[in-house]
């Protein structure tokens, strides 16, 4: 076995590999290729790549040429140690897998997109609650179908904001759960998407709000929003809005 031959070549007492040994196990080229490492790790990962060599090619299979087994070897090894390092945790914000309610102060306003294959069409979503969980506007409505999902998450943002606006919410949560509009919408990076216009306008009307904050959230945490935009495929002609803000009810 390759183990009692590698262990055979070590000096126990050392720590060392004892040369004669190495001389009359490998072939000059091999022994070549580890006589001057004493790292225990390296050369044992070197015979074995050595020995797993010597199997491969007298069972007729590829092997690595002599020329690579000590870079693969040494790939191995540093491979192993640095399996062995502990990872520090990295704490990151992910998106939240359950809708929460706000603060008492404050309105969540969830959005969302859904795409209609069989009619080449598209919906939106939005549902306004407060920190009781109570709704108090809810919008259903189709919407052109656009060339990205993204750009229809966009426009379904920007609906959010219009209603929102609309109602004069003051301390507004916006929720949707397209990372890549929450991104673009936080970071103003308007020029770098194909929704770029959209963004603009999003961000001309945050100014209508004493606060307004955007988080990316699961799609479970959405599933209202998910919903209300399904919902717009069955009405393809009307767009709806269902407003309890104050008991009342409009259409836009």
């Amino acid at each position: 076995m390759v183990e009692t031959k590698v262990s055979s070549l070590i000096n126990p007492e050392l720590g060392v590999w004892k040369s004669e040994e190495v001389n009359r196990v490998f072939l000059p080229h091999e022994a070549s290729l580890v006589r001057d490492d004493l790292r225990t790790e390296l050369f044992a990962t070197i015979a074995w790549c050595l020995w797993n060599r010597r199997n491969a090619l007298h069972f007729g299979r590829p092997a690595n040429p002599m020329a690579n087994i000590s870079s693969v070897a040494s790939a191995l090894v540093q491979e192993f140690i640095a399996s062995q390092i502990p990872e520090i945790p990295i704490h990151q914000p992910s998106a939240q897998h359950q809708w929460r309610p706000p603060k008492p102060d404050a309105v969540k306003v969830n959005f969302d997109a859904a795409l209609f294959k069989r009619t080449n069409s598209a919906g939106i979503g939005i549902i306004a609650r407060d920190w009781r969980g109570g709704s108090l506007a809810a919008l259903s409505m189709p919407i052109p179908l656009s060339s990205s999902v993204a750009d229809m998450e966009a426009l379904a943002c920007l609906r959010a904001v219009q209603l929102a606006a609309e109602l004069e919410f003051q301390c507004v949560i916006f929720e949707g759960d397209s990372a890549t509009v929450i991104s673009a919408v936080n970071q103003g990076s308007s020029l770098l998407s194909s929704f770029g216009n959209i963004v603009d306008d999003i961000r001309y009307l945050l100014p209508s709000f004493s606060s307004a904050t955007f988080s990316h959230v699961n799609r479970t945490g959405n599933l209202v929003a998910d919903a209300l935009a399904k919902k717009a495929s069955s009405k393809p002609s009307l767009d709806e809005c269902f407003t309890f803000r104050h008991c009342r009810f409009g259409r836009l």
